[in-house]
């Protein structure tokens, strides 16, 4: 996701069982990432795991795709992955995660089949590795999981001293209040499917009205996040405003579309979450 040479990658899909909650879209049913048993994690993190593991500048063993891993599986793979790119050197190294799955309330936390790990304790499995002084080493993150918000801000604070892991890039499903939706229609979640179908300014209005007679949902639903994907958040449209995905550059510059725009270096330090979260807030008002 960023210019480092040598990237390994963690691809996580969890489902957990729980009572489903639904709502229903133009397009039919959407399943909400806080509790539901989810059908199409695995569907999002196949595909991801495909897309980043085809680079051939590390050993195929640096990608790993795990599907429901416990919390130790997923502390394991950490190592190895780490253990991978270790031959290389630091600070021209790099870790993607991607996790679609549950995210707990308040502060983000991934939750695996039997525990939960939070950004502060990922981090630290992250950590274990890296040499001090041995330079940067580069961290990327993509969530698809309820308030996934919450783990990116937490990410950020945790790292703001930091003198050998730093946060490159984010993409998040949703603000630190706000749950994330698979959609039926799709077989993705509502972020990863946008994610992934980027959408472009022109439809072709013959291709789109045959979709429409046709009832292709998926088609349909690509070409309408193709009129709006220039202009507002794909992922909000999908989900009638349900979820707003947030895009975070070098590793601070937090971009949540209607929820607000915030450099995190113009606030006060040392950061917290609720400081935050209050900028955002005063950047829309």
């Amino acid at each position: 996701m960023y210019d480092r040479e040598f990237s390994g990658s963690l691809v996580v899909a969890c489902s957990g069982p729980a009572v489903a909650e639904t709502a229903m879209t133009g397009f039919g049913e959407m399943r909400s990432r806080s509790g539901a048993n989810l059908k199409y994690t695995s569907a999002d993190a196949c595909k991801i795991h495909r897309l980043w593991s085809k680079d051939g500048r590390v050993s195929k063993d640096a990608h790993a795709l795990l599907i429901d891993p416990s919390a130790q599986e997923f502390a394991e793979a950490i190592d190895r992955v780490s253990d991978e790119i270790g031959a290389f050197p630091q600070q021209k190294t790099g870790i993607d995660l991607y996790f679609a799955g549950h995210g707990r309330p308040g502060n983000g936390a991934l939750v695996f089949k039997d525990n939960h790990v939070t950004a502060t304790q990922f981090i630290k499995l992250v950590k274990k590795s890296l040499v001090s002084g041995a330079g940067v080493r580069g961290l990327s993150i993509t969530l698809d999981s309820c308030y996934s918000g919450a783990f990116l801000f937490e990410t950020i604070v945790a790292l703001q001293k930091d003198c050998d892991l730093q946060l490159y890039d984010a993409l998040c499903s949703s603000m630190h209040d706000e749950k994330s939706w698979e959609l039926s229609f799709l077989g993705h979640g509502a972020f990863t499917y946008a994610h992934l179908n980027k959408g472009n300014k022109y439809v072709d209005p013959i291709k789109f009205a045959q979709a429409i007679d046709e009832q292709d949902d998926s088609m349909i639903a690509k070409y309408l996040q193709g009129v709006v994907a220039s202009n507002a958040d794909p992922t909000a449209f999908l989900t009638r405003g349900r979820q707003h995905s947030i895009d975070c550059v070098r590793g601070g510059d937090i971009d949540a579309g209607t929820r607000g725009r915030i450099d995190v270096s113009d606030l006060d330090w040392p950061l917290d979450v609720p400081k935050i979260v209050d900028g955002l807030q005063r950047s829309i008002r």
